[in-house]
């Protein structure tokens, strides 16, 4: 057997900060990418990152589990995006035929219903944010992460966990007191609640 010989590419030396990547900025952020993938029945519900539209929006979309053509949930200009702990995530959720979502622009939750009919759900003159959101169908409420911004820059955002009555859009506080929370999830039964929370100087991967 003749032995396997493994051709090694030439290398390159540059000075520190000038060698070229074949990982370029246009590579990374020209093509379309998904996340948040939620099912819900027949249908998947995920988020598209769009680099080429307006704020590299954040559209939402659905398709059916068994194939065909992704359809849009939410249409421009609205961007599905959150800023909860800055990074955001768990922009949106199902609530039975229609959708509660975090808008990027101002950090409003909207409830989209169909194609076109969205009306906000939150307050616009309270500088607020959401994210992590469940549907309570029991209770026809959604529970969520909710940051407060009430004195921006002198002093740190409030975090707590809210319930969002989907009737009145009242929101109430179920848990506060740290510094952070993430994660909320009801039990089977709907009588139950998980979360994690941690608070400062941890990370959550430090101590939680």
């Amino acid at each position: 057997m003749k032995p396997l010989i493994l051709s090694t590419p030439s290398r390159v030396v540059s000075p520190y900060g000038t060698w070229e990547s074949s990982v370029t900025a246009a590579s990374v952020g020209s093509g379309n990418h998904v996340f948040e993938l939620k099912l819900l029945d027949d249908e998947v519900y995920f988020v598209e990152v769009r680099p080429k539209e307006a704020k590299a929006r954040y559209a939402l979309e659905r398709v059916k589990v068994d194939g065909g053509e992704p359809s849009e949930v939410v249409h421009s200009p609205f961007n599905v995006r959150s800023t909860v702990h800055e990074y955001g995530g768990g922009a949106f959720v199902v609530a039975g035929n229609r959708v509660i979502f975090s808008n990027f622009d101002d950090q409003k939750l909207y409830s989209a219903t169909g194609g076109t009919s969205v009306v906000p759900l939150t307050r616009g003159d309270v500088d607020s944010r959401f994210a992590d959101g469940i549907f309570d169908a029991q209770r026809n409420r959604i529970i969520c992460v909710r940051e407060l911004h009430p004195e921006r820059g002198k002093r740190e955002a409030i975090n707590s966990i809210v319930a969002i009555d989907l009737d009145t859009v009242n929101e109430s506080v179920l848990l506060s007191g740290n510094d952070f929370y993430a994660f909320p999830r009801i039990s089977p039964d709907a009588r139950k609640l998980a979360w994690i929370t941690w608070n400062f100087p941890n990370m959550p991967f430090d101590g939680s």
